[in-house]
């Protein structure tokens, strides 16, 4: 079975590459954390405890 599975394997990971955007680059981070605003959450979002599902 080994043939059959690796052949389906490389199939799937070319067709990944048109569903999956690559990880940034840091460039790419970089350049976004430049066009952030200056007023950004910087604090924690604290929410309500809620009561466990029963």
């Amino acid at each position: 079975m080994r043939p059959l599975v690796a052949e389906h394997q490389a199939v799937g990971r070319e067709g990944a590459e048109r569903f999956f955007m690559p990880a940034p680059t840091q460039e790419v981070l970089d350049m976004l954390a430049a066009d952030a605003p200056e007023q950004t959450r910087t604090e924690p979002v604290r929410l309500p405890d809620y009561a466990a599902a029963r």
